[in-house]
């Protein structure tokens, strides 16, 4: 099981050009376990503190988040 922390070099060039949709299999693979995970997010700390949610639809990741706050 991974942290879930992304390290800056991840977040500086792959954050910024995810396409969605793609397939759990590739974001995992990619990203690594994620840090939390509920029913149709998964959850990932960045390196300033803050997470970044990618949202899924079943298997299919469709979207991503940021967070407003380091909390």
């Amino acid at each position: 099981i991974g942290t879930g922390d992304w390290s800056s070099d991840v977040c500086s060039s792959d954050l910024l050009y995810l396409q969605f949709p793609q397939s759990y299999d590739a974001i995992s693979q990619r990203f690594g376990f994620p840090a939390y995970r509920d029913s149709t997010t998964d959850y990932y700390k960045l390196p300033n503190g803050r997470w970044a949610a990618i949202q899924y639809a079943g298997t299919t990741a469709t979207g991503l988040k940021f967070s407003d706050s380091g909390d």
